[in-house]
């Protein structure tokens, strides 16, 4: 991935939960969001100016 990255300064609560959810499920990931850290944080956001894709079939083993 190419592009360009942009730090942003803000209340990530919603961000974790996003996140959380997609990996522990939408309840404990809401839980992980507002457990633990302090909510306000620094977000790393990066453009996909120029994606690439590459077909890895012919190397993977089978």
């Amino acid at each position: 991935m190419r592009g360009e990255c942009e730090l942003i300064d803000c209340d990530v609560t919603r961000v974790r939960a996003a996140i959380g959810g997609r990996y522990l499920g939408e309840r404990d990931g809401a839980r992980m969001a507002t457990e633990g850290r302090p909510k306000p944080g620094i977000l790393l956001r990066l453009s996909d100016d120029s994606l690439r894709a590459w077909d890895l079939a012919a190397v993977l083993p089978k």
